[in-house]
């Protein structure tokens, strides 16, 4: 999961159990984990990430019906998608 506020980046694998947290004022490239080093700011960010799974689960989908177009389904093949 992830979860952008202001300038920083928090990644959370719930599977894994890693945490990624960059600043995207200072490493736009998303290169220098530093959750080490911003404990508070992590916490916040991971409180807002789970704040929203939980509102989302209130939400079941919805089932859609889609019938792609003939050139839709061409491209498609043509990327090797579907045979």
């Amino acid at each position: 999961m992830a979860w952008r506020e202001n300038d920083w980046d928090y990644l959370f694998n719930y599977t894994s159990v890693f945490v990624l947290l960059f600043n995207r004022t200072n490493d736009l490239e998303d290169k220098d984990n530093i959750v080490s080093d911003q404990a508070v700011t992590e916490r916040r960010l991971k409180d807002s990430l789970n704040q929203w799974v939980e509102a989302a689960h209130k939400y079941p989908p919805m089932k859609v019906e889609v019938t792609p177009s003939q050139e839709s389904i061409d491209k498609l093949k043509s990327l090797g998608y579907m045979q």
